[in-house]
């Protein structure tokens, strides 16, 4: 198992039309080392740009930076694992299959994701809510609340070896078969998510996880 940290501290957001959409991304010390601090921007004519801390923004670009919401920084993150993955050809079977994220058991993440208007993978994004497992072999990822982690084994029985990229929280997530848990860092003050990823697990799903994902991930730090 692998694991990493991705921190957002500033975002601009625009519709683009005839303009860019940038980003101001910061990190942390860790990943400044590796990934010096960028702007990166949406070019309506080229598409979606995909950087290894591509900061996927939503918020209005004329509105005064704020904290984001922990809801907000979740979604931001089960996006950019949706950026930083490569689903086998037979999981897109036409050119207008739309790329599905699953929410279960969380609301709001849910409906920060459903407010998206980015596209994942030069495709259409829809999200859809989960209420358990039926359905969930329909979806590319899906977010799994800590608050239903009593799911969590019947959705990886159901789900089998399913081309579908797992997210989600607790202690035992990875080791049931996930492959991508966020925790938190108890040594922070302010509220951030670092990530930790079962890559035997992605594989096992023909996944291929990017290595910039990889090499960011960490292991789960208790306090």
């Amino acid at each position: 198992m692998r694991s990493g940290s991705y921190e957002v501290t500033k975002i601009n957001y625009s519709r683009p039309e005839k303009r860019a959409d940038c980003a101001v991304v910061r990190r942390d010390s860790r990943a400044d080392e590796m990934f010096p601090p960028k702007v990166v921007c949406h070019w309506p004519a080229l598409g979606l740009v995909i950087l290894p801390l591509f900061v996927w923004a939503l918020q209005p670009a004329l509105a005064q930076p704020r904290v984001p919401s922990e809801p907000e920084l979740k979604a931001r993150l089960v996006y950019q694992f949706a950026l930083l993955t490569q689903w086998p050809s037979v999981a897109f079977p036409t050119n207008n299959t739309n790329f599905v994220i699953g929410v279960l058991g969380d609301q709001e993440v849910f409906e920060v994701l459903n407010a998206a208007t980015n596209l994942v993978q030069n495709r259409n994004l829809y999200v859809t809510n989960l209420m358990d497992v039926q359905g969930a072999e329909s979806c590319h990822l899906i977010f799994v609340s800590e608050t239903n982690a009593s799911k969590v084994a019947q959705l990886f029985a159901h789900l089998k070896d399913a081309s579908v990229l797992t997210v989600g929280e607790g202690s035992e997530f990875l080791r049931m078969g996930g492959m991508i848990k966020l925790w938190t860092d108890p040594r922070r003050r302010a509220k951030s998510f670092r990530f930790e990823i079962n890559d035997d697990a992605a594989q096992r799903a023909k996944l291929s996880l990017s290595p910039q994902l990889l090499r960011l991930s960490e292991p789960e730090k208790k306090p």
